[in-house]
């Protein structure tokens, strides 16, 4: 009888489960006074079984549960952030109740030069003979960060090549020139044989005078002092960008 129940207890034992004995109830197991089982000795043997089968099962279910792979969470990858446009402030253009444009007041530390009406027909100019520069506004500019269209008012009745260079008086900006047609900026700008460009019969004043288009570049609002020269001719305009 001990074979047989062994038999069905080995057969089970990866499962740990303890087998119903078939035909009734299993026989009683009792101690006696010196601690050995009491009963036959079939009893006893099957005893030492079942304790032999369970106490290997611990270690069974700790290799089975090695034997699981580990589970690790899934690697996700960062989204970059997006760039993002940084706006640059530029000036705004005040206008009184008749829409016109009202500029507001230059530093102390910057004396713009005075405004005069040379060439009416073109915008308010800033200068004396033989070169003036035109732009509108004069001498106060709203800062746009944009190029700002200027012509240059050469009197026919000198000669020679007009050269302008520009600075900031209160920053370390330089300013560079633009010519009409041409995409390469410069801090200092060459004008060839400035007095004879042009049309001489293409308007009312242009047998007096040259008008020279040029873009400027300014970087960052403040006060510019543009030096022109030609021959022995040497003039200083002073405008104001505000912000």
């Amino acid at each position: 009888m001990a074979s047989v129940v062994g038999s069905r207890l080995l057969g089970t034992a990866g499962a740990c489960r303890p087998q119903e004995f078939g035909g009734g109830q299993a026989p009683a197991l009792r101690a006696n006074g010196s601690g050995f089982i009491a009963g036959s000795p079939h009893l006893f043997a099957l005893g030492v079984l079942m304790l032999l089968l369970f106490s290997g099962c611990a270690p069974q279910q700790q290799q089975a549960a090695a034997g699981q792979p580990t589970r690790f969470p899934s690697r996700t990858t960062a989204t970059p952030p997006q760039p993002t446009g940084t706006p640059i402030p530029t000036a705004p253009i005040f206008v009184n109740r008749d829409r016109q444009p009202v500029w507001p007041t230059p530093p102390v530390w910057c004396r713009v030069s005075t405004v005069g009406d040379t060439r009416p027909d073109l915008a308010p100019t800033i200068g004396d003979f033989p070169v003036w520069l035109a732009a509108r506004p004069l001498p106060v500019l709203p800062w746009r960060n944009e190029l700002v269209r200027t012509v240059w008012v050469v009197d026919r009745s000198v000669a020679g090549d007009l050269v302008l260079m520009a600075r900031q008086t209160d920053g370390p900006a330089a300013p560079q020139f633009i010519r009409e047609g041409n995409e390469t900026a410069t801090s200092r700008l060459v004008i060839g044989s400035a007095p004879r460009i042009g049309s001489t019969t293409s308007s009312a004043t242009a047998a007096r005078y040259a008008d020279i288009l040029v873009y400027l570049s300014v970087p960052q609002p403040g006060c510019y002092e543009i030096n022109s020269r030609i021959g022995e001719y040497r003039q200083t305009h002073t405008i104001y960008f505000y912000n």
